[in-house]
């Protein structure tokens, strides 16, 4: 009997092991979302402040990481026409618009955008799209 104990000690051990393994795992996912979260929410704060440079930073990795991609795009493009970099900010926008954040209302109202929104490229990129002219409540979080 000895022997079953000892292989009933091991299967214990080895669960044990296992269950210890997909802990780690899930704690380890949990740990990456947060970490995404982080990334978005750090870049947001930073762009508030008008570290520009910096809050970039952030949305790149945000969005390296999977986290609300087209929303960092377009935050990216919005600290690059903030900082007079025309250029880099249609770059991003364009990314933004492809991966889908086309909320034309918030980008004709937005004044991060009002160093580059005259400018014939903004036009190519939202297809000419003109703000549409309702009472939908606008949805500052969602920049």
């Amino acid at each position: 009997d000895d022997a079953d104990d000892e292989d009933d000690d091991e299967n214990d051990a080895a669960h044990a092991a296992h269950i210890k393994q997909e802990l780690k795992a899930l704690n380890k996912s949990a740990t990456a979302q947060k970490a995404r979260q982080n990334w978005y929410d750090k870049g947001y704060s930073l762009h508030n402040a008008k570290k520009y440079d910096e809050a970039i930073e952030c949305f790149k990795k945000a969005a390296e990481i999977e986290n609300r991609t087209q929303d960092s795009y377009y935050n990216i493009a919005c600290g690059y026409s903030l900082k007079g970099d025309k250029d880099r900010a249609f770059e991003w926008l364009r990314k933004a618009w492809q991966a889908g954040y086309q909320d034309v209302n918030h980008m004709q109202s937005d004044s991060d955008l009002d160093n580059i929104r005259k400018d014939a490229r903004y036009k190519e990129i939202t297809g000419g799209k003109k703000q549409k002219h309702d009472d939908q409540d606008e949805d500052d979080d969602a920049r």
